[in-house]
């Protein structure tokens, strides 16, 4: 086992990004975690919050405990488990699916996602400080083969970050509340898009917020100048599906909802139009 300094580790992957399989753990109500989300263009894009509810499911006499996520203002929720053998599963329509398993060891190989069919390793295992506490963190790492994700978690604290390939953006664990014990900083409030130290001379688009998304999104962009603005969605053979802004617009940062109820999953494209720029991002909607 080496040892290394969690900040540091989230340093090593800051130029990846963020997906957010965020199921967290440990699953006993009254339990509270707030992330940051962060895009290495555009700094600091926002704070969520996830909360274990005292609501449950019970399915094939197995108890899920509702995981509530405050994400950007839109309220949605799904159910976890704990098993005997420290395996921790997501309830599906179409039955149960492990996302993170304590148990296993570096090298350990199973399968996340119904028809998206994503291959799941357990990459590494470490003994890390988390909170002045030491722990031993799990990096495991999600292969969907056109997007792979990189998640670290330790059972005291649940999931500590997340990065994805193919983009800019990462999360990390602010602070948490976990048996009524207050870990880090979890007074952060919901925040928009923020100013960061750089000043850009031209339109950025930054990267949809959570990816992969179930089955909303947010999208956000950076404006130097007034015009128009146009942002419309593709699916992967180009077909246009959506137009989501077609309007003069301000200066400034804005962000816009992406809603997919109607589609399905599979990777889609983002493409704005502005100040004579054309920028596009890929968005994986995994249902």
């Amino acid at each position: 086992m080496k040892k290394l300094s969690f900040l540091l580790l989230l340093l090593c992957f800051s130029t990846l990004s963020f997906a957010q399989f965020d199921y967290v753990l440990p699953v006993k109500p009254g339990n509270v975690w707030v992330y940051k989300w962060y895009d290495r263009w555009l700094g600091d894009i926002g704070i969520y919050r996830l909360m274990v509810s005292d609501s449950v499911q019970i399915v094939n006499g197995k108890i899920y405990h509702e995981v509530v996520n405050l994400g950007n203002g839109n309220k949605t929720q799904y159910f976890v488990r704990k098993s005997e053998e420290n395996g921790y599963y997501l309830l599906r329509s179409n039955g149960e699916e492990l996302f993170f398993n304590s148990s296993s060891s570096i090298g350990e190989k199973w399968y996340w996602g119904d028809s998206t069919g994503w291959s799941v390793l357990t990459y590494d295992i470490f003994n890390s400080e988390v909170f002045g506490q030491e722990v031993l963190v799990f990096q495991i790492i999600y292969d969907g083969g056109v997007i792979s994700l990189t998640n670290f978690y330790c059972e005291k604290f649940g999931l500590l970050a997340t990065n994805m390939s193919e983009s800019t953006e990462s999360t990390k664990l602010m602070g948490c509340i976990i048996d009524g014990v207050v870990y880090g900083d979890t007074t952060r409030t919901l925040v928009g898009v923020e100013s960061d130290h750089l000043k850009p001379h031209t339109v950025i688009l930054g990267q949809n917020y959570p990816n992969p998304f179930n089955p909303s999104t947010t999208i956000p962009f950076r404006l130097t100048q007034s015009g128009p603005v146009k942002m419309t969605v593709y699916d992967i053979s180009g077909r246009e599906i959506r137009v989501l802004k077609n309007e003069f617009m301000a200066p400034g940062n804005h962000q816009v909802t992406f809603q997919a109820d109607e589609f399905p999953s599979g990777l889609y494209l983002v493409r704005l139009e502005a100040e004579g720029k054309v920028l596009s991002k890929k968005m994986m909607l995994l249902k």
